[in-house]
């Protein structure tokens, strides 16, 4: 098991390098990262933190629960929320840019809370917009958008999108 997370944590780096070498030969559009390899981004950074022994809650046991797909105001995937668990515990999320152009894939995470997200309720992620840390919304049915604190604002209130602003030009 160990080797098998080894060879996994070469293959990640393999792909990180080609993908930040060859990034700024794709168009932007191209520059994506998708679900499935989010989800293996999140299984070697949380590999990482148990092998390190830094004092984490996660253990060998964690696993990818779910990933919630965040999108942009223009309906494209920005982010997805790895939700992780540990011996079927809710333990925590990592948040993985879907963009391959930005200087760190790794958004955010909490090794014991629920995401940002989780005020909102019971949703699939088709509605959650991401623009950055912190920058949670709810699109509603009316065109509004539903902030963490739960005001009710509209399109030209979200303020920057820090993650689209990050991408490399």
């Amino acid at each position: 098991l160990r080797r098998m997370s080894s060879l996994l944590l070469v293959a990640l780096l393999a792909l990180t390098l080609f993908m930040s070498v060859s990034a700024d030969a794709l168009p932007a559009s191209n520059r994506k990262i998708d679900a499935e390899v989010a989800a293996v981004i999140a299984e070697a950074f949380i590999t990482d933190n148990v092998r390190m022994a830094l004092g984490s809650v996660w253990t060998e046991d964690t696993a990818v629960a779910n990933v919630v797909t965040m999108y942009d105001t223009d309906g494209q995937a920005s982010a997805y929320s790895v939700e992780v668990e540990t011996d079927g515990q809710d333990s925590g999320y990592v948040v993985i840019s879907a963009y391959a152009d930005v200087e760190n894939l790794i958004l955010e995470y909490a090794e014991e809370a629920k995401p940002l997200y989780a005020v909102f309720g019971e949703t699939d992620g088709e509605n959650v917009i991401y623009t950055g840390l912190t920058g949670y919304f709810l699109e509603n049915e009316n065109g509004t958008y539903k902030t963490l604190d739960g005001a009710e604002i509209d399109e030209t209130e979200l303020g920057e999108n820090v993650l689209q602003a990050a991408r490399a030009p």
